[in-house]
């Protein structure tokens, strides 16, 4: 009596030949799947996105899935987790992050940098010095990358913030302005090249001139063909001179080049413009399929993205079925399988550059001295503080904390100082969502604002009624003090409605920030009475 055959995992295992056809699996190397940087699975922030480890495994073993992106988790706990991934492969892999401003960004325990619009700010007044930040800055994020196992590190975000009202890129530009933008670029990929991991120029052509965000929907790049010529495309021509070896597509219609098609799925942008007068070779990665503005009602994403010039295929909503649907269109001649395979051509170039690079950093490379330093000159760089420090009070008053989402508090650990310093002085912290009216108050208040570009949440400005809220604090005479961190132009609107309050500015929001803040508006008691000058 023989066995019966093990149940497959795998809705679609006749169509994709058992799971090993070698058709299904060259397919299955051009996907980058999500997952979870935790160990457990239990962990997981976003388990509808990232697969469980069984899962993962099987895509790895038995699919042969070429990549993953990750996302959670600490520094140590994701080596540990990038050996298991490797462990369960039997090819390279690429294995990327979206770590724009350091790993710490997205994984506890290494180094979270000031964004990268806090060198451009820097460049308007000290070009040099912001170039030199800029090489030191992509050649740590590249160092902390190879120590935590990652080679592939998605970013410099090459996107001219042109628009002050975008939704989600905001600080991730270098700049609001195409010269700036692009001499930050080229020098931050020649210190990420220099480190041994992968970059990726985002988001082609330009997300910079949008006030929609294309993870909720489908904006539009409204442009002439000069504004392409002149402020879009400079900050990319930059990455590839800077020999970026990728380049990721955006989810954005552009009708000056296609009216029909997203540039993700436009062969005249991707094959056109891209390849054809920008001569770019390399490997081009869609963005990431699941987003709202990558749906398509008549055909399977990942099919499109392929078909239109993608080479990489980044978090498929439907791996399986994206799989099947790019085998069945090579098998009725709707796609050739030469486009397949000129796609691993391209994959290979960039396991390929990673030859040299294979030995992961040591550990001990996270929060190193060097890095230490450059945040802390990038966040004094970037200070900016008006109007006197907060005059002494008596009593005990409230630290208002106001954030996009107070259950997501990456940047205020007990120990921060945005916590530590005010509650050293009397004031009782309260988070509160940014979105939702003040709640009542008593006593002195102490503003904190957290304001920046996020995917998902919509905007990135103060709206209307805080700042009604605000200024009813101030006239109460209650509101002594703000700090703002992260979107720059809502820097001035603030000082605009709030005159003569003590404020502070930076870019970054983390620990560093805080405290460069907090010394500046909160001196000891000792300081604050013996009425110090408050200098910028």
């Amino acid at each position: 009596m023989t066995a019966s055959p093990e149940p497959s995992p795998w809705p679609c295992r006749r169509e994709l030949g058992g799971g090993n056809s070698p058709l299904a699996r060259k397919v299955a190397r051009l996907f980058v799947v999500r997952a979870s940087g935790c160990w457990s699975d239990g962990q997981r922030d976003y388990p509808r996105w990232e697969a469980d480890r069984d899962t993962l495994g099987q895509q790895l073993r038995q699919l042969g899935v070429g990549g993953v992106i990750l996302l959670g988790g600490s520094a140590v706990e994701l080596r540990q987790r990038i050996s298991w991934i490797e462990r369960q492969a039997d090819h390279p892999l690429l294995l990327c992050a979206d770590v724009e401003e350091g790993v710490g960004q997205r994984f506890a325990g290494a180094s979270w940098l000031p964004p990268p619009l806090s060198l451009g700010r820097l460049y308007r007044s000290n070009p040099e010095r912001a170039l030199k930040l800029a090489r030191r800055y992509g050649a740590a994020v590249g160092l902390e990358a190879r120590a935590v196992g990652l080679n592939w590190v998605l970013a410099p975000c090459c996107d001219v913030n042109s628009n002050p009202r975008n939704p989600v890129i905001n600080v991730r530009a270098f700049s609001d302005e195409p010269e700036a933008a692009a001499a930050l670029v080229h020098a931050f990929q020649q210190g990420l090249g220099s480190s041994g991991v992968l970059g990726c120029a985002k988001h082609f052509p330009g997300h910079g001139d949008t006030a929609q965000d294309s993870h909720l929907l489908l904006p539009e790049l409204a442009i002439d063909g000069a504004q392409l010529e002149r402020r879009e495309l400079p900050p990319f021509c930059a990455a590839l001179a800077a020999d970026c070896p990728a380049v990721m597509a955006a989810h954005l219609l552009v009708p000056l080049l296609d009216a029909e098609r997203p540039a993700g799925f436009s062969s005249t942008i991707l094959a056109g413009l891209l390849r054809q007068r920008l001569g770019f070779d390399g490997a081009i990665v869609s963005d990431a399929l699941t987003m709202a503005a990558a749906s398509r009602e008549d055909e399977d994403p990942a099919l499109a993205a392929l078909a239109a010039g993608c080479d990489l295929l980044l978090m498929p909503p439907a791996l399986e079925r994206s799989i099947v649907a790019i085998c069945a269109a090579i098998h009725d001649g709707r796609l050739s399988e030469a486009r397949v395979d000129q796609a691993l051509a391209r994959r290979q170039g960039l396991l390929d550059r990673l030859a040299g690079s294979s030995t992961p950093a040591p550990l001990t490379a996270l929060q190193g001295k060097d890095v230490q330093g450059l945040e802390r000159e990038l966040v004094e760089a970037d200070l900016d503080c008006r109007g006197g420090p907060m005059a002494h009070w008596q009593g005990r008053g409230v630290n208002l904390l106001l954030l996009d989402d107070p259950f997501n508090t990456a940047p205020l650990p007990a120990t921060a100082a945005a916590r530590t310093r005010p509650g050293a002085m009397g004031l009782e912290p309260l988070l509160w969502p940014l979105r939702q009216p003040l709640p009542p108050l008593r006593g002195v208040v102490l503003v904190q604002l957290w304001l920046r570009g996020h995917p998902f949440r919509g905007n990135a400005e103060a709206e209307g009624s805080l700042l009604d809220g605000l200024q009813f604090l101030q006239r109460q005479g209650q509101l002594r003090g703000l700090a703002l961190y992260g979107n720059p132009w809502q820097w001035p609107v603030l000082l605009e409605a709030l005159p003569g309050l003590p404020m502070a500015f930076c870019c970054a929001g983390t620990p560093a920030a805080q405290a460069a803040a907090m010394a500046r508006l909160l001196p000891s008691p000792d300081t604050a009475a013996a009425g110090a000058a408050f200098t910028d």
